[in-house]
């Protein structure tokens, strides 16, 4: 109970400092880190986001979540509680890459395949981006491999040119 009043009484006095102190509201989940909201339009605000410098992993959630589990049980045994959007995460953040790349659920991306997850690698500068299916487990490092090399910083990119790993598949 103490602690549920001392959060409150911490949101409290965040907001009134915001309001106090602050001219223009922040956006997102944690006012610290969050994007501060171009002046105007309330209802439609222009942000700036960490990831604008890499890009997108989508990682459809209803194949780990639902598909696997109904269709193909034996792999979903094998598989166990592993998500590998949770995987992706918690690898980028240890090998410091957490920030301008980000890997995200989405809901079904309609490219089922049975015991396999659908990913997605979107890069933010306007290249194309390109979509596998892969074995959750086996294929992890070399699906986190794909998406630093594409999302990862032009010298990067340009190291990885030479083919050090898979290149897309149609």
């Amino acid at each position: 109970m103490r602690e549920a009043w001392k959060l409150a009484l911490s949101a409290d006095v965040a907001q009134r400092l915001q309001q106090q102190f602050c001219k223009l509201p922040i956006v997102g989940s944690s006012p610290t880190v969050g994007s501060i909201a171009s002046p105007g339009r309330p209802s439609m605000q222009s942000v700036r986001p960490k990831w604008r410098s890499g890009g997108l992993a989508l990682v459809c959630d209803r194949c780990s979540a639902e598909r696997i589990p109904e269709e193909t049980p034996e792999i979903a045994r094998r598989h166990g509680d592993v998500r590998l959007r949770d995987w992706l995460k918690a690898t980028l953040k240890e090998r410091g890459r957490w920030g301008p790349i980000r890997a995200i659920s989405t809901s079904c991306m309609d490219i089922c395949a049975k015991g396999l997850v659908t990913v997605c690698i979107a890069p933010s500068d306007g290249r194309a981006s390109e979509t596998f299916v892969v074995d959750p487990l086996e294929d992890r490092e070399a699906i986190y491999e794909r998406i630093v090399a594409l999302l990862g910083t032009t010298a990067e990119r340009a190291t990885d040119a030479g083919g050090s790993v898979g290149a897309a598949s149609d």
